[in-house]
């Protein structure tokens, strides 16, 4: 009954812990791009509690020289939706292969009261081609506890220059913050006076910053000049919907990339593309709608493979707790997740669109596998405790004293050991676990000092208590523990994999019964001479 006791809490107690979390995931795109082009980093936040939560963001993404380094964000979140955090496109300059590290989220999760954090994946992009001249900069963003502090350090043809700005929601802690800017531009003013003359990098801080506002001004009009940019916007407005927020990044005054988000009530649009030469290089519009995401069910709930999977889904027990929605250009996907809440099995069908048609329809069996072996071991604990149940009422009806066996001498259980343990090496299947199961038994014993055992139950759970051994080797006991039970009573036939590791452990068994038994002998043999010479 203890035995089941612990394997009961060993390998169901994980099961009953879970609690609710935020989940975070990271989006890059463009994946791979060129120098001079720019990549789109969002964060995509899902809330599964029914109330709005304030988080705090720390993130680092920075691509070709340019990009953002986050040392605090605060957002507040709605209740049991998702959310996405949309960063400035980054411009990269210089080739290279750079990672884009996991963004990590802090918030105080409601069904606990203490703080969370999540982090989400970490993206590699790929920049070909040669290095630009432009300036490059990475801006420090901390927008926490009602305080607002934007720095940006620039480089560009070997010279260095920095700026900043604050906003706080006190005037003395503004002023504070503008006497440490100003303090930290004299040190660094002192420290490049011998190098770098001030008032020139001064000017030409000043003046890269009026051609990079210049440049973004002639861009912005390029493009509100451009036809197709044109015809878009006027769709937008005859659709009833209206720009929400715009985002520019120039190259030159005749490229860059841009983003349009539009809202009209019902539905979101964001527009999405780049310019090069003053000619629209590509455009990427998608909508997110409850009509549009409806239409899309619709079309999936009469698919054939689709209604195959939502059956298998129901005959074990899954139903479904949400529904996702992403597109990019003509191509969307739902992503419909389902869960067993007896058993917390898991999977997704997804299904994807092209121009609001069915090209591909999958079945993402998540959580079964992993529910798998803690219902075998768990199966194998009560064959074990019902097998222990029936020799003790066996017992009680029988009456009977066993004959007390006849004690072995130590020295003969020790050689008897070893000679089974070389037998075994060229035995498999059936014939080896009993053989290595027997010399077991007999260096248990050995080095118990106990009379030899006639019960597996008994020998597993002497193996376990055997030594103040390492975890790991505690790790193997176990491991042998269920080997040698599965193999008695569920008639589990051995694999390659679970040989090794019985004959591995009486080796070394074998080798701790060869050290007592050096010992002894050199103990009696001590005793011996003394006794001699008295």
């Amino acid at each position: 009954m203890i035995l089941f006791i612990s394997l009961l809490f060993i390998f169901v107690t994980p099961y009953a812990e879970g609690a609710r979390q935020l989940s975070v995931k990271k989006i890059a795109l463009p994946l791979t791009i060129k120098t001079g082009e720019s990549v789109n980093v969002s964060l995509e936040v899902t809330n599964p509690f029914n109330k709005s939560l304030k988080i705090q963001v720390k993130d680092n993404n920075v691509v070709g020289g340019n990009g953002y380094n986050v040392e605090c964000l605060e957002k507040v979140i709605p209740a049991s939706k998702k959310s996405v955090l949309i960063y400035e496109p980054i411009t990269a300059y210089s080739s290279g292969a750079f990672s884009l590290g996991g963004a990590t989220i802090s918030y105080t999760n409601p069904d606990t009261g203490k703080e969370d954090k999540v982090e989400s994946n970490s993206i590699k992009v790929k920049v070909t081609g040669s290095s630009k001249g432009n300036a490059r900069g990475i801006t420090n963003i901390y927008e926490c506890n009602g305080m607002s502090m934007h720095s940006t350090s620039f480089s560009s043809s070997g010279s260095k220059f920095s700026f900043s700005t604050s906003t706080s929601g006190m005037q003395q802690n503004q002023q504070s913050q503008q006497q440490q800017m100003r303090k930290s531009i004299q040190k660094r003013q002192m420290s490049n006076q011998q190098s770098v003359n001030s008032n020139a990098l001064k000017k030409q801080m000043e003046r890269e910053m009026r051609e990079r506002e210049e440049t973004k001004k002639k861009f912005e009009k390029n493009l509100a000049g451009n036809s197709r940019i044109k015809k878009e916007l006027s769709r937008m407005a005859s659709q009833h919907y209206n720009m929400t927020s715009k985002s520019i990044k120039a190259v030159n005054s005749t490229s860059g990339e841009f983003s349009f988000s539009f809202d009209n009530g019902t539905s979101s649009v964001k527009i999405n593309g780049r310019m090069m030469n003053n000619r629209v290089a590509s455009l990427n519009k998608s909508v997110e709608s409850e009509a549009l995401k409806s239409e899309l069910m619709n079309k999936a709930m009469h698919n054939p493979v689709f209604k195959r999977y939502e059956k298998k889904m129901q005959t074990r027990g899954l139903k479904q707790t949400g529904l996702i929605y992403s597109s990019n250009g003509n191509m969307s996907m739902l992503k419909i997740p389902f869960k067993n809440p007896l058993t917390n099995e898991t999977a997704n069908i997804s299904v994807n669109f092209k121009n609001m048609n069915i090209t591909s329809v999958h079945l993402e069996e998540e959580g079964r596998r992993s529910m798998l072996l803690p219902l075998l071991l768990l199966l194998s604990a009560l064959i074990i405790v019902s097998y222990v149940i029936y020799k003790k009422l066996r017992r009680k009806e029988d009456n009977k004293e066993e004959p007390e066996e006849k004690k072995i001498e130590k020295r003969d259980l020790f050689k008897e050991a070893e000679r089974l343990i070389e037998k075994s090496s060229s035995l498999r299947g059936k014939e080896f676990a009993v053989v290595i199961s027997e010399a077991l038994r007999l260096l248990v014993c050995f080095l118990l000092d106990i009379d030899k055992e006639k019960d597996t139950t008994q020998l597993a759970y002497l193996i376990e208590r055997l030594r103040d051994i390492s975890d790991e080797e505690k790790g193997k006991g176990k491991k042998v523990m269920m080997i040698l039970l599965s193999s008695e009573f569920a008639k589990h036939p051995l694999t390659n994999q679970e040989r090794e590791i019985l004959f591995s452990f009486a080796k070394g068994l074998l080798n701790d019964a060869k050290r007592k038994y050096k010992k002894t002998k050199t103990a009696e043999n001590s005793q011996e001479a003394s006794a001699s010479r008295h």
